[in-house]
């Protein structure tokens, strides 16, 4: 119990003070909280020795009131301080995430590692915040009322603050077996929730397939049976705590009727007053209902001690490297590709995709990737734009290795166009100028005229301020291409990455989307990774990929001349 409330006070950077303050008021509110028994306690003396007076009871009643109204306080400062720091512990942690998660290299997303990313930004984020940090000043407010309440039973009896004693002891012993238990399946609970997140995640992104399959009822039954093994694993949870719960219970009626037994017994045997006895009559019902508290709570310390075990486990991954301190010359040196791959090879964990890999770029030019699929094309594009650092080898931009240029500064040389298309819920205006802060409107206009945009753009319903839906679910494949290229030209890179930009569009749409992409790639340097062999013609440079490999290379006429794989994809899609 007190690692985690370590661990936390570790955690809570520069709230910690807010957390502190808070324990502060907890140990204030577990005195105060026992002050009205403790004035009983006075009365009933009082009255038993026959020394109560009107004065006593008034003083008595004005104690009474101050307790209640500073516990009151007290209690307001501690929820306060405590829950405010929080969220904001969290808020700051959810942008440290967002901050990690953006140095990751893209293998930590593609693999499988959605779920998790939601599942510890809604759920487990959400508990620690919402209920457990709250859980925490409860749970020193018991711990302290129950060493009041064992020191007080102390004062009237030291026979009787033995036995106290030692069924504390024994709970601690017993609630160290539960707490074993907790941990153990908590982690369970918490692995569940995320594969839970991960089925709903897959069965609502996944709906249009599911549906034109007529897989509705078995993928349902897939998500259904998700829900059942949540609830399963929250039953089974609360079983295996049951026994120990009981065992605390048992234990707590067994103290109060020994203490009050051993009260009754020296009473009658001259050892206690009867004022004592009257003061442990008022005490012994109260004396473990903190600790029961307590431990009652010890449950959703394990949670939450579990989550902060996911939520560290992803901010652990390990970040691509960004120390590089050099800066890319504006212009490449004479005879200096602006573009250079040399020797690079890259595997995906031990699995090597890449081999010996060179080729080079010049300014202002156009290199086309073409090979069969899984050859290795995106990757190339993938290592250019540093989401991943090549195996061996380097990377090189005007004389520059890429790992030696900050990634910020990297990242304003490139821009990306892919095959599928992500735009955000809100306006067309704000999806073209995403990353370019002051934007004009003038100036995301112009951009959409050169991406071929700016004529459907007037033919919504509030032009560039009509909100696009979900992903622009309310815009065809063709337009969500248009915006994106609208975007990559009003961020006005040196260099292009096309991914299969044209690849998935119809006829119609795909001569539109050429044209303003062959507006993008004027006067910039350009990768482009194309099936459809008709749109890189022109290309400068042409590299064939086979199996990791560069086989072929050379313009569309040198290539046909080889009479080889490029060849045979050309004529493949001639017919």
């Amino acid at each position: 119990m007190f690692a985690l409330f370590s661990r936390i006070l570790k955690l809570s950077g520069r709230y910690k003070g807010r957390i502190q303050g808070a324990f502060v008021c907890a140990f204030l509110e577990s005195i105060l909280s026992k002050m009205p028994i403790f004035l009983a306690f006075v009365i009933l003396s009082g009255f038993a020795a026959g020394t109560l007076t009107g004065q006593t009871c008034l003083y008595v009643g004005l104690g009474l009131a101050a307790a209640v109204l500073v516990q009151m306080l007290v209690h307001y400062l501690s929820d306060s301080l405590q829950s405010a720091a929080g969220y904001l512990m969290f808020a700051d942690k959810r942008m440290e995430l967002g901050g990690h998660l953006r140095k990751l290299p893209m293998g930590y997303f593609t693999s499988g590692n959605i779920g998790k990313i939601s599942s510890v930004l809604s759920t487990d984020m959400v508990f620690i915040e919402e209920v457990a940090m709250s859980t925490l000043g409860n749970m020193m407010s018991y711990l302290l009322s129950s060493l009041v309440l064992l020191a007080f039973m102390f004062y009237l009896n030291w026979q009787l603050g033995l036995i106290a004693a030692i069924v504390t002891i024994l709970a601690w012993l017993v609630s160290k077996g539960m707490n074993k238990v907790s941990f153990r399946e908590a982690a369970g609970r918490q692995e569940q929730s995320e594969r839970l997140t991960d089925a709903v995640l897959s069965f609502v992104e996944g709906i249009g397939v599911i549906k034109s399959y007529n897989l509705l009822g078995e993928k349902s039954e897939e998500l259904t049976g998700n829900f059942k093994r949540s609830r399963n694993t929250s039953l089974a949870f609360e079983r295996k705590m049951t026994p120990w719960t009981m065992g605390l219970n048992i234990l707590y009626g067994i103290g109060i009727a020994a203490i009050f037994g051993l009260a009754i017994f020296l009473e009658q045997n001259g050892g206690l007053s009867l004022a004592y006895v009257l003061g442990v009559l008022l005490f012994v019902f109260d004396l473990f209902g903190p600790l029961k508290a307590l431990y009652g709570e010890a449950s959703r310390l394990t949670v939450m001690n579990a989550a902060l075990d996911r939520i560290e486990a992803v901010l652990d991954e390990p970040e691509l490297p960004d120390t590089g301190k050099q800066h890319l010359p504006s212009q490449a040196q004479p005879g200096q590709p602006e573009v250079q791959f040399s020797d690079v090879a890259f595997a995906y964990q031990d699995k090597e995709v890449l081999h010996h890999i060179n080729f080079s770029m010049r300014k202002n030019s156009m290199t086309a990737l073409v090979g069969p699929s899984g050859g290795g094309k995106s990757t190339i594009a993938n290592l250019l734009a540093r989401l991943w650092d090549v195996k061996s080898g380097n990377v090189t931009i005007r004389g520059v290795d890429i790992r030696n240029v900050p990634l910020s500064e990297l990242m304003d040389q490139i821009s990306m166009v892919f095959q599928r298309v992500y735009l955000f819920q809100d306006t067309i205006y704000n999806n073209i100028a995403f990353g370019i802060e002051n934007a004009t409107l003038e100036q995301v206009e112009q951009a959409a005229r050169i991406a071929n945009a700016h004529e459907f753009i007037l033919q919504t319903e509030h032009g560039y301020q009509t909100i696009i839906g979900d992903r622009g679910g309310k815009l065809s494949g063709g337009q969500r291409q248009r915006l994106s290229i609208a975007r990559a030209v009003l961020k006005n890179p040196p260099i292009m990455i096309l991914d299969e930009a044209t690849s998935a569009l119809d006829t119609e749409s795909e001569k539109l989307v050429q044209e303003a992409l062959d507006n993008l790639m004027k006067n910039r340097t350009s990768i482009v990774i194309a099936h459809r062999l008709s749109t890189i013609k022109n290309a400068d440079l042409i590299c064939v990929f086979h199996e990791g490999e560069i086989v072929e290379r050379g313009t569309h006429e040198e290539l046909l001349s080889l009479n080889g794989i490029y060849t045979k994809l050309y004529s493949m899609q001639s017919f």
